[in-house]
């Protein structure tokens, strides 16, 4: 009896969990550090850093990188 009602004021340490991606949810596996310049190539201030998953990760860069190219597609030559 005595240790169930310490249940509700004595509470465990939690352990660290692993960080979620800011976009998905998902566990996270890249941190992300996003700086903006003018046209200029003057820096401004404001800078964002996030932590996205591999899949999130990998959509930034298909979409903002110009030179960014895919993994090949592996066929299995059986089928």
């Amino acid at each position: 009896m005595i240790n169930w009602i310490k249940g509700f004021f004595v509470t465990e340490e939690k352990t660290a969990t692993k960080p979620k991606c800011k976009k998905c949810g998902l566990g996270a596996s890249v941190m992300m550090l996003i700086e903006f310049q003018t046209l200029d190539m003057v820096e401004i201030e404001e800078k964002i850093f996030t932590r996205l998953c591999s899949q999130c990760h990998e959509e930034v860069h298909r979409t903002w990188n110009p030179t960014w190219i895919p993994e090949p597609i592996k066929v299995n030559k059986n089928e």
